[in-house]
């Protein structure tokens, strides 16, 4: 206790008396929502293997995420060509799997199991884009105009989760940013929503459907708006979610009518997040869920990007979130200066209070409704992490502090000594270049409780006949040298507070020479899918080069259908314009970069399509021919045709019909279905809609029932 006083003294008592004291009151009698996840996207592939474990050690152990969200890798699956044209089955040679498992197996695999370490709940979600200007490209019309093959294009990659990796997706988004540089409007999203969902329930999937995930707050609410009295759809809907980049007024909006349908609520992506954001979506976004989309938003990685440090805004927003985990319920804590905001929450019995002054000012606070007991005191100010150590409540007195600016303050039960915190690890230089061989190690460290640390040097791994020296094995900073030979070296450091002890890895790479660049995300878009009379793409690609040396590009055409003339526009350039495809087939661009050391290229090809034509709908019939009641069923035929061959599919669809008559298609997704139900007389439209590779048509086929 003795630290606990001297720190009571030092951080408090000049401002004691500076200004009357706030008052914060915590009521756990006042409940809000649960929360259910703090998360971040499963995009981790394109960074160097060797830290990408690390980063997800990181964010679950250190940050507290315990949620992905997962893009189906679009260029891989059934995509631009419909697999077989039969919406109820699925030709799994369409669908490729490379990308999927170098996500799964690098990424959501380790970051589940780490949660699941934690005896804590993993989520993870789908959330496939269709961007008419970005990477992901256009929704194909047959996802778009077709609930039934949407709903085979989702479930199969449910079931490839599912059945290789048993992996069940707690939630589907149909469209990430519906509405946004796509055609996904609300009437479309509950459309397949409604036929997503019963197949999800049928197939004994616990997956719900998140809606609307428009790109801001109030665009979601639009959404929400348009589609709230369809209650078929929302038996099927089980979160309710947004983005950050517009308007975002309607919070509430969309926290009262999610909750008052007992739907939780969650934010899901925004770059550039901080404390701020955060504070909102809890209060008046009213969320369970709340994610990261930019791992930049809290990780800082060196110019080499062999390592990384964290942001002020990890350590801001980390005491929240590390500090209150799923199973929490918000409650009440009220601030009777609006300067001073303050969160409380509850879970099994103990309360959690953080009280956030983000202004210039100091404040003096008295806080009342803590329960007896004993809690730890961490705080980050003006982005630097630090703790301070234990306090005490007795007889449910208030308890008296002073809260620094530009300041966030936890609270929280103390029920057994938490291991040290380590802020910062790593080497100086990250990595080497023959003849130097000589590097600082380094580590900091704080302990909740205030313990001494105590700290070990180890070598794990190394070259055959080297001898290290490490000056200072025993230190939070030791210097090393005698790294004479290429290879990696495995460092360990152990920090023990004299009841727990933590370790750290640190790998320093030495290379004998001038490594080459390294590409990747190799690919062309604005369109993807080029199909004639469209002639043009964007040529792209993404290069990393340890050493940060100057680089040169270069793209080439390596070969070309006979008589084509593409023309590179600016090859000189990471993304090229090419133009001039007006031949159809295939044609491979090759991509070359330069650090003056080392050459290095690699070949992407683009396919040109003819131009296409929609189908053609032949004919359509209807049985019986004589349509009198009673009446339990009827047979709808179509007979299609694609001018150039294309696998087509089907979609049927009601226009119109008699508000008392309570009618279904069998399989609406192919060209003959039966309709059955309650018929009554009148007058009903029934659509059958032709979709190819690019296009569709649609015909309506009226009938009179006496």
């Amino acid at each position: 206790m003795s630290r606990l006083f001297f720190f009571t003294v030092i951080l408090f008592f000049n401002f004691l008396f500076s200004q009357e004291e706030i008052i914060v009151d915590v009521n756990p009698g006042i409940e809000y929502q649960t929360i259910l996840g703090w998360g971040a996207p499963a995009g981790l592939i394109h960074q160097p293997d060797n830290i990408i474990d690390i980063i997800i050690d990181e964010s679950v152990n250190s940050l507290g995420l315990t949620r992905l969200r997962f893009e189906i890798p679009r260029r891989e699956w059934e995509d631009y060509f419909n697999d077989d044209g039969d919406p109820y089955h699925i030709n799994w040679a369409s669908f490729k799997t490379n990308k999927t498992d170098k996500i799964v197996k690098k990424v959501i695999l380790p970051f589940k199991n780490r949660v699941e370490n934690n005896k804590e709940p993993f989520s993870l979600y789908i959330s496939p884009s269709f961007f008419n200007g970005g990477s992901s490209g256009s929704v194909p019309p047959y996802l778009l105009y077709s609930p039934a093959e949407y709903t085979e294009w989702a479930i199969a990659m449910l079931i490839y989760l599912r059945d290789k990796y048993d992996i069940i997706p707690e939630y589907y988004c149909i469209c990430n940013e519906a509405g946004n540089n796509n055609p996904f409007n609300p009437k479309i999203l509950a459309e397949i929503g409604k036929v997503l969902g019963e197949k999800l329930k049928e197939m004994g999937f616990k997956t719900k459907i998140q809606f609307p995930e428009c790109v801001d707050v109030n665009s979601s609410w639009n959404y929400i708006k348009a589609v709230e009295n369809d209650y078929e759809f929302w038996k099927y809907v089980g979160l309710v979610s947004y983005h950050l980049y517009g308007r975002n007024e309607e919070r509430t909006n969309i926290r009262d009518f999610s909750w008052k349908r007992g739907l939780p609520t969650g934010q899901t992506e925004f770059m550039g997040l901080n404390v701020n954001h955060l504070y909102e979506d809890l209060t008046n976004g009213g969320v369970s869920y709340w994610e990261f989309y930019a791992l930049l938003d809290y990780i800082k990685f060196n110019n080499s990007k062999t390592w990384f440090s964290f942001t002020p805004n990890f350590w801001e927003i980390r005491q929240i979130i590390h500090y209150v985990r799923p199973g929490a319920k918000r409650i009440e804590s009220i601030s009777n200066n609006s300067n001073l905001r303050t969160l409380a929450f509850l879970k099994d019995g103990k309360i959690t209070l953080i009280i956030l002054n983000k202004g210039q000012i100091s404040f003096p606070v008295k806080i009342n409704g803590l329960p007896d007991g004993t809690y730890g005191l961490s705080w980050t100010e003006k982005g630097v992490y630090q703790e301070g150590g234990l306090i005490n409540v007795k007889n449910s007195q208030p308890l008296s502090l002073n809260i620094h600016p530009d300041t966030i303050l936890t609270i929280y039960p103390h029920q057994k000594n938490i291991p040290p915190v380590i802020i910062e690890w790593g080497a100086d230089p990250s990595f080497l270049k023959l003849p130097e061989n000589k590097i600082n190690l380094y580590v900091k460290a704080i302990d909740p409780e205030g313990e001494k640390l105590e700290y070990e040097w180890k070598i794990l791994e190394k070259p055959e006949d080297v001898s290290l020296i490490l000056t200072s094995p025993h230190s939070p900073k030791t210097f090393v040298s005698g790294l004479t030979k290429k290879g990696d070296y495995v460092f360990s450091v152990s920090i023990n507070d004299g009841k727990n002890e933590i370790f750290k890895k640190v790998v320093v790479s030495v290379y004998d020479k001038n490594q080459p660049p390294q590409i990747f995300d190799l690919h062309n878009r604005i369109p993807v899918n080029v199909t004639l009379p469209e002639s043009k793409t964007v040529l792209r690609a993404g290069v990393f080069d340890i050493e940060n040396d100057p680089l040169s590009y270069h793209w080439s055409i390596v070969s070309q259908p006979p008589g084509a003339n593409p023309v590179l526009e600016n090859p000189d350039k990471l993304s090229c314009n090419v133009s001039n495809l007006k031949i159809p087939g295939d044609y491979i661009f090759r991509f070359k970069v330069s650090d003056t050391f080392n050459v290095v290229w690699e070949d992407l090809k683009v396919t040109v399509y003819q131009e296409n034509s929609p189908p053609v709908i032949e004919e359509v019939k209807i049985e019986p021919s004589e349509l009198k009641l009673p009446l339990s069923k009827i047979i709808l035929k179509a007979k299609v045709r694609d001018p150039e061959g294309d696998i087509t599919t089907s979609y049927w669809s009601i226009k119109k019909c008699p508000l008392s008559a309570k009618i279904y298609f069998e399989k609406p997704g192919l060209p003959t279905t039966q309709v059955s139900g309650y018929f009554v007389s009148g007058e009903y439209i029934f659509t059958i809609t032709a979709i190819d590779r690019t296009k569709f048509t649609s015909r309506d086929v009226k009938v009179s029932i006496e």
